[in-house]
């Protein structure tokens, strides 16, 4: 009788085991489909393209790190100034105004970018361009930061997570 707890319990783990590999097998997340469709469009630009899309990458790259730098001291004060017994409420509002101010100049530098990103680009490669746009982030659109809701990269992805200590 023992011996039949024993494997009625192996079958159903074993189910349970290969129900999970078989799910996983043929899926792929959506970072990773996102991945595969930017390849397929940067594998059909020229070197030229390639190049200049890339030096405007690094100089959007450069131009709004320093921003992104204010924006993250900006909200850390925020954080501080919102928090307590006696919040100045002028000081609050002005933090979000400096930082409402920062972040939508950023957003019409990477408008102004993508811009000119398109220039370089054929008709054909335009309407490709622009029918995945925003989704040739890297999965980035509209992501938080780990912990606010996103739970980061899967350390059994190859990725380091953000509460996993080594």
């Amino acid at each position: 009788m023992k011996s039949l707890k024993v494997l009625a319990l192996v079958a159903i783990v074993s189910v349970f085991g290969i129900n999970n590999i078989l799910a996983q097998k043929g899926s792929c997340n959506k970072g990773e489909r996102q991945g595969q469709m930017k390849g397929k469009f940067f594998a059909e630009l020229t070197d030229t393209q390639k190049e200049e899309i890339k030096a405007l990458h690094v100089k959007f790259t450069k131009e709004n790190m320093p921003i992104k730098d204010e924006i993250t001291v900006l909200e850390a004060q925020l954080n501080k100034a919102s928090k307590g017994d006696e919040v100045n409420t002028k000081e609050v509002n002005k933090l979000i105004d400096q930082i409402s101010e920062l972040k939508a100049g950023m957003m019409k530098k990477r408008f102004a970018n993508k811009q000119e990103v398109r220039n370089l680009l054929t008709d054909e490669q335009k309407v490709m361009f622009d029918a995945h746009s925003g989704k040739m982030q890297g999965g980035k659109k509209g992501k938080g930061k780990p912990g606010q809701g996103q739970r980061g990269p899967r350390a059994d992805r190859g990725g380091e997570h953000p509460g996993k200590l080594s």
